[in-house]
């Protein structure tokens, strides 16, 4: 069970990548647009540890966004992140590749 935990947080992580890419975002529109994307659930608990380890990781930067008197933490990718992000997909695209002539 703990080899498919570490799995599903390392596609969780490529999600964040991903969805960081294309704009800033909320944690809460992260789970919002995993669930439209997925149809699964993505937790709060599971969303905010990992953001939080991939600030440390310098992988993603937060930001302070005002919504009247309520702050909100708003996500970015930092440059690391953009390089990891091309880096695993690059790499993502290689196995397809591979696994479609294995196929074959």
């Amino acid at each position: 069970m703990k080899t498919e935990e570490s799995f599903l947080t390392n596609l969780t992580k490529l999600y964040v990548l991903v969805a960081l890419h294309k704009s800033p975002k909320y944690g809460y529109e992260l789970m919002s647009d995993f669930l439209k994307i997925t149809g699964k659930n993505l937790s709060a608990g599971q969303v905010y540890p990992l953001l939080n380890s991939m600030r440390k990781n310098g992988l993603v930067d937060v930001s302070a966004a005002y919504e009247g008197y309520r702050e909100r933490k708003v996500y970015s990718l930092t440059d690391e992140g953009r390089k990891l992000r091309e880096t695993v997909l690059g790499q993502l695209r290689d196995l397809l590749d591979y696994g479609g002539v294995c196929l074959e």
